[in-house]
């Protein structure tokens, strides 16, 4: 996508990925377009080969969704969890993990946060997190290494269970699971809002504390949500290509779809921002998530 629209558009001289498989290819296609230093790509989320695109100088930088850092979200909703379960404590229904924004002057800080200590004995409670992707993605596999951490911490039975290619029915089934098992929490990220409606309705009639990451659905049948809030993270991404760009830029975005909530909300708000500036939005293409 990224090769085509630079292409039709050679006046763009700023990409920006709204998903994390842009990233990469867009690192590529400018390698390979022999447009290092006269196109600035903007990524989000940090891939290995990302951080290695920043490091040398194809990639200008990148947010990340604050969720995935050891201390981030992993660790949150298993205290929210907890702390309901102890204290009956009533968690905002949506806690924003917020966002980082990371360059070639910061990126080899990436995942050296430590992960922040606590003393409660919670030996017989059983917090399940039924992931999105088990293995295959660095920053899910940081976020499952920080709810690890929080039960070692916390003394609190962990696991972690899912597929290790996006498969919604699976996720659904390993909820079922843990439901006969009889946890007493569950995380998950309902990725397809209407698969999950059921099986989470079944968890709150058993009792289970749900607390949802990343992606949000049935208000009604979990404690909270816990994610980066679309829209200060479309306010941000413009505003850094305002500052980079000196606030004159020609930039193309690449995003799934039409309608991936919260890339549409970051979108608005990116097109709300460079209003009345030098920035102009050229061209959208969507790549399905597909590098």
């Amino acid at each position: 996508k990224s090769a085509a629209m630079l292409m039709a558009h050679p006046e763009i001289d700023y990409l920006v990925c709204l998903e994390g498989a842009c990233p990469n290819g867009v690192g590529l296609t400018i390698e390979e377009m022999g447009l290092v230093g006269k196109v600035n790509a903007l990524a989000i989320d940090l891939q290995p080969g990302t951080i290695d695109y920043i490091k040398s100088g194809v990639i200008w930088a990148s947010f990340t969704q604050s969720y995935y850092n050891i201390d981030g979200g992993g660790v949150t909703a298993a205290e929210v969890i907890l702390d309901y379960i102890n204290d009956g404590i009533e968690p905002p229904s949506f806690i924003d993990s917020g966002y980082n924004f990371w360059t070639v002057e910061n990126v080899d800080e990436y995942g050296a946060e430590d992960a922040v200590a606590a003393e409660e004995d919670w030996s017989d409670k059983l917090v399940v997190y039924v992931t999105p992707l088990l293995s295959m993605s660095p920053d899910w596999s940081r976020s499952h290494d920080a709810f690890m951490n929080a039960a070692r911490e916390y003394g609190f039975e962990g696991r972690v269970v899912g597929p290790n290619e996006i498969n919604i029915e699976e996720m659904v089934a390993d909820i079922e699971t843990a439901i006969a098992e009889g946890a007493d929490g569950i995380m998950t990220c309902p990725l397809v809002p209407e698969a999950f409606e059921e099986v989470l309705q079944k968890a709150r009639d058993a009792g289970i504390l749900v607390v949802n990451v990343m992606a949000d659905c049935c208000e009604d049948n979990r404690l909270t949500f816990i994610g980066t809030d679309p829209v200060a993270l479309g306010q941000a991404q413009a505003e850094a290509v305002i500052d980079h760009s000196g606030g004159e830029a020609k930039v193309g975005i690449i995003m799934t779809d039409a309608t991936t909530p919260n890339q549409k909300a970051e979108l608005e708000m990116f097109i709300e921002t460079i209003e009345d500036t030098g920035v102009e939005l050229v061209d959208i293409q969507y790549d399905h998530s597909q590098v």
